[in-house]
């Protein structure tokens, strides 16, 4: 793997934007695959220029490693040994407990994160844990506001559009609205990503006048009530939505109120309660979405 390097156009600071080396071989297809990892948040970014990324890593907690049981299998299976990067939309258990797994078990870049301090306590458990494996094992940490690009090569970039800048008030009360949300574009195709990012975190990017239009939306906090408002959706206006969610969970996730949202604007959903893995595939110009099981 090639070296990141600081790209002069997209930083004022060390940490502000980061170009992965491109690939003289022909590109790849996009590849994102929601991976099956019950209550939780893990995706994989495979670029066309051939980088790899992980976004959240799933639930880690008592006897119960996603990273172990699912994310590092399918990395695995892909032939992926190591990442350019793993990203953490936030600091809940079920969005970054694999996290130090993965960077046990296999290399990785660099650490992305969301610029944002919780002001009622310090760091987690799981983010105490994960910054020190990071630390031990000479992973940079790079912490991210909306406006900052990441540039993956072949075409594809992660533009940053949540948590706010600095300078933006009102800033985020909760973790949830701290996420870290991305609008992944390759070509013509458009993947909204934002973690947990609740309705009050929709409306200030709805507020800041952003482009939110995207194909496929991967839904916020899994479907729950607390996000995937109206205004949201009719900004974004996505013809597919993800919803990464627990079988018989007990938060009733997805909320009814939220599938009834998608069904008056007759967007096509993908849950991976029902259909395991989900993965999107685009040239740049069409995308297709397959995944593990078919559900009639």
């Amino acid at each position: 793997m090639q070296p990141w390097r600081a790209s002069a156009l997209l930083i004022l600071a060390a940490a502000n934007g980061y170009v992965w080396g491109l690939l003289a071989r022909p590109p790849l297809p996009l590849r994102v695959t929601f991976l099956d990892v019950g209550q939780g948040d893990a995706a994989v970014i495979e670029a066309p220029s051939g980088r790899v990324a992980l976004l959240d890593s799933g639930r880690a907690d008592g006897n119960s490693d996603h990273a172990r049981s699912v994310v590092l299998p399918y990395l695995r299976s892909r032939g992926i040994n190591g990442l350019d990067a793993v990203a953490l939309s936030h600091w809940d258990q079920d969005h970054a407990g694999g996290a130090a797994s993965v960077m046990v078990a296999m290399r990785a870049r660099m650490l992305l994160v969301p610029l944002w301090d919780d002001p009622r306590h310090g760091p987690t458990q799981t983010e105490a844990r994960t910054l020190r494996i990071a630390a031990m094992r000479g992973i940079p940490r790079v912490s991210l506001v909306a406006g900052q690009e990441v540039q993956v090569g072949g075409g594809c970039s992660l533009v940053s559009l949540n948590p706010p800048e600095i300078a933006y008030r009102p800033a985020p009360r909760t973790d949830n609205d701290a996420s870290l949300v991305f609008m992944l574009r390759y070509g013509a195709t458009r993947v909204l990503l934002p973690g947990d990012a609740g309705a009050e975190a929709e409306h200030s990017m709805v507020r800041r006048r952003l482009d939110l239009r995207a194909d496929v939306l991967k839904l916020g906090h899994h479907g729950s009530a607390s996000a995937t408002s109206d205004r949201w959706l009719d900004a974004v206006r996505p013809k597919a939505a993800i919803i990464s969610v627990g079988r018989r969970n007990p938060f009733g996730h997805p909320d009814r109120r939220v599938l009834a949202r998608l069904r008056r604007r007759g967007i096509r959903v993908f849950r991976t309660d029902e259909r395991g893995a989900i993965t999107v595939l685009s040239d740049g110009a069409q995308l297709s979405i397959r995944s593990v099981k078919r559900v009639r």
